[in-house]
Formats: structure tokens, sequence, C-alpha cells
């Protein structure tokens, strides 16, 4: 898992900088600390910006819940009770599966006087995994091929 998030990031930090030259999508440059909570039916995996020199990895064995209790944890909560979470609708034992989402959750809310407050979570991304598609992590050359095209959606969305 670590050599792929360096060959992931190597990659998009090349790419970012290439195509990217406005800085547009800045909250995705610098450096990370990828957080991979293992559950009791697959993995959650959270990227956090860092002020850190390199990317940092933790490891943490949340044997007591499951992925989708993992990721209601990084629910975005506005002051006034707004919940905004990635959704995952599985039963127990079911195979739910790989993806990514690319965050980080964002939420916008008026306040009294009429002026919007942007709210966006701590975090830049997820991705998560069942026992089934741990391997999902494995690939280097399917890092950087993540990376290219996860770079290419976030690109279109902005542009």
């Amino acid at each position: 898992m670590i050599r792929y998030f360096r060959a992931y990031y190597a990659e998009f930090r090349d790419e970012i900088e290439k195509r990217d030259p406005d800085v547009k999508l800045d909250y995705l440059r610098g450096q990370r600390c990828i957080v991979f909570e293992l559950g009791k039916d697959g993995a959650l995996i959270t990227h956090f910006p860092t002020e850190e020199d390199d990317d940092a990895f933790e490891f943490v064995l949340a044997k007591d819940k499951m992925v989708r209790e993992l990721a209601a944890d990084m629910a975005l909560k506005s002051p006034r009770g707004t919940t905004k979470r990635v959704y995952f609708d599985y039963s127990l034992g079911e195979d739910f599966g790989q993806n990514t989402y690319l965050g980080p959750l964002v939420y916008q809310e008026k306040d009294l006087r009429y002026r919007t407050i942007h709210y966006r979570t701590n975090w830049a991304q997820l991705d998560w995994a069942s026992w089934a598609n741990l391997d999902r992590w494995r690939d280097e050359d399917r890092a950087r091929e993540d990376a290219r095209l996860d770079l290419e959606i976030r690109l279109q969305g902005v542009y």
C-alpha cells in the first residue's frame, strides 16, 4: 500500500504541475498523511493534508467497525447541524467492491446576515475496498494510471 500511494502522489504531483498552472486545485497540492483503517469488512483510506516534508502513513485496526461506519466518522458537520457524508448501502457480508471519493465534502450555508459560509472536510480524498478487493493498492502502474484519471476528473469539474 505504501508503494502504491507513493507512486500515486508522485504521478499526481507531476501531472498537477503540468495541467493546473492557474492553481485552481490548490487544496490538492502538498504532502499527505494517509490513514489506512482496517475494519470488519474491508478498509477505508483517508487522505489528509499535512505540513510535513514527506507523505506519512498511519495504520489503524478498527476491528469493531464496518467500512460504512468508518466513512460516517469522516462526515462533514456544520455548526447548524447539517451533515454530509459518503453513504454506503450494503448488507453485512455483502461485497461492496472498491471505489474512491474525490473529496473533500463541501457544504455552504447562509448566516444570519445572508453571507455565504463555506465548510470543507479536513480530508482531501477517501478510498475504500471490501476484503475481496484489498489488492487494489498493490500495483504501482495502476497507481500512476489512477492518479492521472483522478486528476482528469477533478479538472473537468473545475474548468
